[in-house]
């Protein structure tokens, strides 16, 4: 009597660690990372360890040493399966592989439908949110150079990387979306990419990937005006598929630790990639410039017009000489947009110094990159040294 219940028992404990050891809400718990990553890792000696158990139990079965009502225990287990391969969050998500004549779509999109751009070598591509939703990852070869683009479409975060030629989509699989973010398994290599991050889960730079490549999220209508030559991403499933996919950011969906400083985890954020890279409430950014310094990096924050884009540079002119800008209007100096009094220069919009002693004059300052639109409770989870600032 007891002996098949132990094979269902040790069957169906297999089977619940592979169905649900992955589920995304696992990552709210201080070790919840690490069972979905061992997990993943463990999932198919698991799927072979349950089966086992279950031809025991037919063997037991069919050479009548037990009766077959035994065989009602497979129910759970079958169910788990189910679950496991097609009804988990993240089982319809897929990587996918593009050549290198990805055509301009065939199907219609909408000029407000949000878009990520992406600049490799002299070609642009436009891969639409709505078509990245269920296809998160995607590679792209352009003669003998690849790329891949990862996004997660809950932190409306992308990440793109030039990548080796052997980095293949077979290879890749999504295995689900612990605090919000893409997290991918390369079975070839047996290591985890965060999507995020774009690093591995100790924060190393995944087998294959190298410089990474500046990302634009914005709508189709300026994406193509600014360049008309662009490719842009079809869906590679049915339209009727793919229009259940969003045209735009989305909030986070699923639970993470509380590790957000008494600030709401859906606080909208732009990350500078200073040194360290630093957090800034965005809605708190107004129309004049906010001098800043992050860590020990001295930073300029513009916003481009209400509503515009953020811009960020390095107020050092040198090791001991940085610049305060503050708003400047004359028509005797028509192209000054900013004054600095401790050097007594005058700057334009695009941050060239017009005016001043010949330490300053002539000087540029050098542009960071910013990333708009993220969630502060996202950004934090995988990047615990982030800081928030806000400007006054």
């Amino acid at each position: 009597m007891i002996l098949p219940l132990i094979f269902i028992i040790l069957a169906t404990l297999a089977s619940a660690v592979t169905a649900y050891g992955t589920d995304p809400s696992w990552a709210q718990y201080s070790r919840g990372l690490d069972l979905i990553l061992w997990s993943r890792r463990l999932e198919w000696p698991l799927v072979s360890f349950s089966i086992l158990m279950c031809l025991v139990l037919l063997v037991l079965v069919i050479t009548g040493k037990r009766r077959a009502w035994w065989l009602i225990g497979l129910a759970p287990i079958l169910a788990l399966m189910a679950h496991q391969f097609h009804l988990k969050p993240g089982s319809g998500m897929t990587i996918i592989e593009y050549p290198a004549d990805m055509p301009v779509a065939s199907w219609q999109i909408a000029n407000n439908a949000s878009v990520v751009g992406v600049t490799f070598g002299d070609q642009a591509y436009a891969f639409p949110y709505s078509v990245l939703f269920n296809s998160p990852g995607v590679i792209v070869q352009d003669q003998e150079k690849k790329f891949m683009l990862i996004w997660s479409a809950y932190a409306n975060r992308a990440i793109a990387v030039q990548v080796d030629l052997d980095v293949r989509a077979r290879d890749l699989e999504v295995v689900s979306s612990p605090a919000n973010s893409l997290l991918i398994y390369n079975s070839r290599l047996g290591q985890f990419i965060i999507g995020v991050t774009g690093k591995t889960e100790k924060g190393e730079t995944p087998g294959g990937f190298h410089q990474p490549l500046q990302v634009t999220k914005t709508t189709w209508a300026k994406w193509l005006a600014a360049n008309p030559k662009t490719m842009l991403m079809t869906p590679p499933l049915s339209k009727s598929a793919i229009a259940q996919g969003p045209t735009g950011a989305i909030l986070p969906h699923f639970p993470m630790p509380d590790v957000f400083n008494g600030v709401d985890p859906q606080t909208r954020i732009a990350v500078v990639q200073s040194t360290p890279p630093a957090a800034i409430v965005a809605d708190t950014l107004g129309d004049d410039p906010a001098n800043l310094t992050f860590g020990d990096s001295p930073i300029l924050l513009l916003r481009d017009g209400p509503g515009g884009t953020i811009r960020a540079y390095d107020r050092r002119i040198d090791t001991d000489l940085f610049v305060r800008l503050k708003p400047y209007h004359s028509t005797k100096k028509p192209l000054a947009a900013y004054i600095d009094d401790s050097s007594n220069s005058f700057w334009s919009h695009n941050i060239v110094a017009l005016e001043g002693g010949p330490e300053v004059k002539g000087k540029k300052l050098t542009k960071i990159p910013v990333e708009e639109d993220l969630y502060w409770g996202v950004m934090k989870y995988w990047y615990r040294d982030l800081q928030l600032y806000q400007p006054k």
